[in-house]
């Protein structure tokens, strides 16, 4: 029984080992991943600005407006509790700091129904 112990703490050792060699390996493969595809290169950060769809450049508008809310809201410390009570209400806040909550038109009648 001694000799089966030994060869399954040996083995479990070897296990041990082998994750930790792979762990770090993965840390350093995604490390080096990361620095290369992450570029600072205003030439090629301007080029895929021009190149941008329009729908692209109206996203990213309103993104940083929304962002720009939040933080102000954060900034003033107001209670946000109202804009996640709104989300699962399936309804959105409004810019309108007296009427915050608004509901969400419902779809035209417009479209051919299947």
């Amino acid at each position: 029984m001694e000799v089966a112990r030994d060869k399954d703490e040996g083995f479990e050792a070897l296990l041990l080992r082998l994750r930790h060699r792979l762990r770090r390996r993965a840390g350093v493969i995604g490390y080096c991943v990361m620095q290369l595809t992450n570029s600072s290169n205003p030439e090629l950060e301007a080029k895929l600005r021009q190149s941008a769809r329009p729908e692209t450049l109206m996203m990213g508008k309103v993104n940083q407006e929304r962002l720009a809310e939040y933080l102000g809201e954060l900034k003033r410390k107001e209670d946000t509790n109202d804009r996640y009570v709104a989300a699962l209400k399936g309804e959105t806040l409004t810019r309108n700091p007296y009427v915050r909550i608004q509901p969400v038109p419902n779809p035209s009648g417009s479209e051919v129904k299947k």
